[in-house]
């Protein structure tokens, strides 16, 4: 059979490629992101899933793998200068950081250099990801 669709039948009726998302990402993430792809069910995540999937196809994701390794490099690069041992504080911060200068450089052509010069940018991605995360502590375990 040729699959060229996410609809083809050989997608929609296997389970091994129709699975719903757990019922903890409704009752976790459903309150913060509404009705989405990880959140919703049925036909609409199916509907979701399927407009998503070609945007994820090897050959989609293919002419971004240089930024990716170059990227993930300068992040090794930064992790292998923590001393042997030594518990990396930072680390989720470092990570953040490398997923910053990837989505800048592969969705509008612009290296940020965030991981190692840092800007005004890179500030401000910092602080709204670090009010996120407690955004969402507090509206999910705190509320």
């Amino acid at each position: 059979m040729d699959v060229t669709h996410p609809t083809d039948p050989v997608f929609a009726d296997n389970p091994v490629h129709n699975r719903k998302p757990m019922p903890i990402y409704s009752l976790v993430f459903g309150r913060i992101f509404g009705d989405g792809l990880v959140t919703s069910h049925g036909h609409k995540w199916k509907m979701d899933r399927a407009a998503i999937t070609p945007s994820f196809h090897f050959d989609a994701l293919k002419g971004y793998a240089e930024i990716m390794n170059k990227q993930c490099d300068v992040m090794v690069d930064i992790l292998s200068k923590v001393p042997h041992g030594e518990v990396c504080e930072s680390a989720s911060g470092i990570l953040l950081l490398c997923a910053f200068d990837i989505i800048m450089e592969t969705a509008l052509g612009v290296e940020m250099k965030g991981q190692t010069e840092g800007n005004e940018f890179t500030d401000i991605f910092q602080f709204f990801t670090e009010g996120g995360t407690e955004r969402f502590v507090c509206t999910v375990f705190i509320a």
